[in-house]
């Protein structure tokens, strides 16, 4: 640690997940903060660490070594470093025993190597209070350090303004105290804090959900409304991850329908929907709090033009003077927003065309594969498991099936098919889906579970066993339905008669694409539609057709 900081360093940090698949990837028990040796003997430790090597700072806060520093390769990469300075994620030179703890513990906690921000399977777990309160201290021990580097690397002169590596420290707080997973005891951090950390102060009463307290010392007292919407950005973005993540697990939920993964995604956005909006306290603010009037209505106007895809707008509207023209929103922000409403309804149209396309293609591809799949004996799966055997030659012929009554108009047309097998009869019925009416009203419906059935047989010999309908039979489409009758050639004496019928459903259409509303069956309540039920002409069946 001496000789070598980043060497001896990674001693305590190599066992640390790097990213954030490796931290996703983790199971509980490898946490760093659930190690044998506790994190903060470790701390310990590096504090009383003094380094040997001799650092420079550099204008931006990285670390050089000053037998190799180059000040070309600096220049290089200035701007880039600069950027990790502010943001808080470049690393601290290790020259002191301050910065090896800070290293250790941003490394330990993942706030260096992008953790999650949102909840994980363990977080679902449990409480160990134990482990909770480990966790808790090591954030409060790493808030407490940082905030001492930046006391510490102020100047001389007893001044407010930061030294390079001042403003890293001060970085590196601020990232700690905005960060979700951050377990920092905000009101202890507050207590500690000098007055004239404001921005400090801003993000710790946003911990404790303060949020007008805090957009007033970035409003009002450092006069910035750029920093107030940052603030309020961040809470939008994490909001917005939160209901993702949440809506995913209902769905999950929903799917594996397991009891105790919530109640849907009504009870997912519960929590969310009191203070949806994050920029309204904005701009309660801006208009409550601000010494000029004519600036604070001025920002507030701001506000709702610049994020006018994220506010309430209602409410937003609602927040502003009564006696404010209307001309003063029309055209930073009403007109505006009409027109990206317009845009999304248009949007939403043309996906929703796209996708209800897309629907009749794959349903009607189902429907050529339920009709192409019953189209002959050998590809009907219900029949096959009977083991009908070989089929017998038979002198029976195809014929028409009519109704034994007035048929409806709608009526279709049906062609009856025996198969004769030793100790089975199979009737096919080919529907043809075309009305024999030109004036039905119903004509170019969609049929649904189209059955032939075998209500009654005169004869004890042959009887009904397995039906097979049709699903959905599509205007003007050929398709079959199937029914296996249970035959004993033996016994059949004379000519048996069957009672027959012919089941369908007209399903409902939408009126837009003219595909039925259930391509699944089920009835008149799944389709939406009326079931008939078809009395046919008996058909007979003569023992001499069952000879080879």
């Amino acid at each position: 640690l001496e000789q070598n900081p980043e060497m001896g360093l990674s001693v305590f940090t190599s066992s640390h997940p790097s990213n954030e698949r490796e931290w996703k990837e983790m199971i509980a028990n490898d946490d760093p903060l659930c190690h044998a040796v506790d994190p903060r003997k470790v701390v310990e430790l590096l504090k009383s660490i003094q380094p040997s090597l001799l650092y420079e700072t550099s204008a931006v806060g990285t670390t050089n070594l000053t037998s190799s520093s180059s000040s070309k390769n600096h220049s290089r990469k200035k701007e880039q470093e600069q950027h990790d300075v502010t943001d808080g994620s470049s690393p601290i030179p290790l020259n002191t025993g301050r910065a090896l703890a800070v290293t250790y513990l941003e490394s330990a906690i993942g706030i260096s190597s992008n953790r999650p921000i949102l909840e994980d399977a363990y977080s679902r777990l449990a409480p160990d209070q134990e482990m909770e309160e480990r966790s808790i201290a090591i954030h409060d021990e790493l808030a407490y350090i940082l905030l001492e580097g930046v006391i510490k690397e102020r100047g001389d002169d007893d001044s407010d303004t930061d030294t390079s590596l001042g403003l890293l420290y001060r970085a590196k707080l601020r990232r700690l105290l905005s960060w979700p997973n951050s377990k920092c005891r905000a009101e202890r951090i507050l207590a500690s804090l000098p007055a004239s950390f404001l921005r400090e102060h801003a993000l710790l009463l946003g911990k404790l959900g303060r949020h007008e307290d805090a957009l007033k010392i970035l409003y009002c007292d450092l006069h910035s409304l750029e920093l107030a919407l940052e603030y309020c950005d961040a809470r939008h973005h994490f909001k917005l991850q939160k209901m993702a993540a949440a809506d995913r697990a209902a769905g999950l939920a929903s799917d594996n329908h397991h009891p105790s993964w919530g109640g849907g995604r009504h009870a997912a956005h519960q929590g969310y929907e009191e203070h949806a909006c994050t920029y309204l306290p904005l701009v309660r603010v801006a208009l409550e709090s601000d010494t000029n009037a004519e600036r604070g209505i001025s920002a507030a106007i701001q506000v709702l033009s610049l994020r006018r895809h994220a506010i309430d707008r209602g409410a937003a509207l609602r927040l502003l003077p009564q006696n404010l023209p209307v001309s003063a929103v029309a055209r930073p922000f009403l007109i505006p927003a009409l027109v990206d409403s317009e845009s999304q309804v248009r949007r939403l149209k043309v996906a929703a065309s796209l996708l209800r396309t897309r629907y009749v293609e794959l349903k009607r591809s189902l429907t050529e594969a339920q009709i192409s799949s019953q189209a002959a004996l050998h590809t009907v799966p219900a029949l096959q498991s009977l083991n009908l055997g070989n089929p017998l030659p038979s002198a029976s012929k195809p014929f028409k099936a009519r109704p034994s009554h007035n048929a409806s108009p709608h009526f279709p047309d049906v062609i009856i098919i025996k198969h004769f097998f030793p100790r089975y009869m199979v009737i096919q019925a080919k529907v043809t889906n075309t009305s024999s009416s030109s004036s039905s009203s119903l004509e170019g419906r969609t049929l649904g579970d189209v059955a032939f059935v075998v209500a009654e047989s005169s004869e004890d010999a042959i009887h009904p066993t397995v039906q097979v309908p049709l699903k959905t039979l599509p205007p003007n489409a050929t398709g079959s339905a199937w029914c296996a009758l249970s035959a004993s050639p033996a016994r059949l004496d004379e000519t048996a008669l069957l009672t027959c019928e012919l089941r369908y459903t007209i399903l409902a259409v939408d009126a837009a694409t003219g595909a039925p509303l259930s391509f699944s069956g089920g009835g008149a309540t799944a389709g939406g539609g009326r079931t008939y039920v078809e009395e046919l002409q008996d058909i007979q069946v003569r023992p001499m057709e069952f000879l080879h």
